[in-house]
């Protein structure tokens, strides 16, 4: 017994922050989770997923994690220190770091990956906006993709990172109407899910013009990206801004959209990428444009935080923000805050 409470305290005290100011439960869908030892039990559950789920930690017993599975089975596991659940499927730990076997998952929600492990990713959303900075009227299909991508952040932080796609379209000889197509994204995978998501056939952004025939926005960006809880480390939204609008001489004039990537102690970019332009994108246009932007927080709470944005170069500089997301900061592989 002192063995395990010197362990707990280990976790309490040198478990990173983000672990240390995790909010409670936010959700049905959200992860629950027991410590051994506590008397503590939790439950939920996912109705998109069609999964129930919970977790027991009693006074003797090693905690206990257990999942009902839309396919009629269930899912469980058993921790000499802590039991975590969420819609997706089950995992315990015998210590802070160390996993009681392997996670459990239901086999119609797959079983996450990606680097850092991070089983339990929580809720999601999708944003989509045209590369103008339009919104997109029409509602998307429901989205099947669950975030999994993960990042190595600094002092043995891992983030759960967003996925992103640029929608255009594209028509082959003999085609009646133009095809929805993924000009560039994040991952193949999540390009392969958004094709199936949208449904070329269907075409769900077209609309009849005056004339009958089926007219399409412009090029289109998608966003699935996590939904950080109400907890300690929820701060409001930053907001990405020029230095300066002046535009040197012998910069070419042009638009791309871009993401922008900001680190939790920077407030200058640690990374732009450019997501989709007219033609090619000369290196020295790149650093001239990450040059001069910068994040303004707005608040003395720092997040790792991408901007997707707009970015014209013509008499001066013009920046249109799409879409700002916070990646979440997972800790041991369990809990993503």
């Amino acid at each position: 017994m002192d063995e395990l409470r010197r362990s707990r305290s280990a976790m309490v005290f040198v478990g990173c922050l983000c672990f240390l100011v995790a909010g409670q439960v936010q959700g049905a869908s959200d992860p629950v989770t027991c410590i051994v030892g506590t008397g503590t039990s939790d439950s939920g559950s996912n109705p998109v997923l069609g999964s129930s789920f919970g977790v027991q930690c009693t006074l003797e017993d090693d905690a206990y994690g257990w999942i009902d599975c839309p396919e009629g089975t269930v899912k469980t596991c058993w921790g000499r220190y802590s039991a975590t659940a969420d819609g997706r499927g089950v995992l315990c730990h015998d210590n802070g770091t160390t996993l009681s076997g392997t996670p459990q998952y239901c086999s119609r929600n797959g079983g996450g990956g990606g680097a850092g492990g991070c089983a339990l990713t929580g809720p999601q959303e999708t944003i989509a906006i045209g590369i103008d900075g339009h919104p997109v009227a029409t509602p998307l299909p429901k989205s099947t993709f669950v975030l999994n991508r993960m990042e190595a952040g600094e002092n043995d932080i891992t983030y759960l990172m967003e996925e992103w796609a640029v929608v255009g379209t594209s028509q082959q000889p003999g085609e009646a109407t133009p095809r929805l197509t993924i000009l560039k994204a994040s991952s193949s995978t999540f390009a392969a899910a958004k094709l199936k998501d949208l449904d070329l056939s269907a075409h769900p952004f077209a609309k009849r013009g005056t004339a009958g025939a089926l007219e399409f926005p412009g090029t289109l960006l998608i966003v699935e990206a996590p939904v950080h809880p109400h907890n300690s480390r929820l701060a409001p939204t930053p907001k990405m801004t020029l230095t300066d609008t002046e535009v040197p001489s012998g910069i070419p004039s042009g638009s791309m959209a871009v993401r922008v990537d900001f680190s939790e102690t920077e407030d200058a970019p640690q990374r732009l990428q450019v997501i989709h332009s007219d033609g090619p994108v000369a290196r020295e246009l790149v650093d001239f444009i990450k040059s001069r932007l910068e994040l303004d927080r707005g608040s003395m709470k720092r997040h790792r935080t991408i901007v997707f944005a707009t970015v014209r170069i013509g008499d001066v500089l013009e920046l249109q923000p799409l879409a700002t997301v916070t990646p979440k900061c997972c800790c041991g592989g369990v809990h993503c805050v």
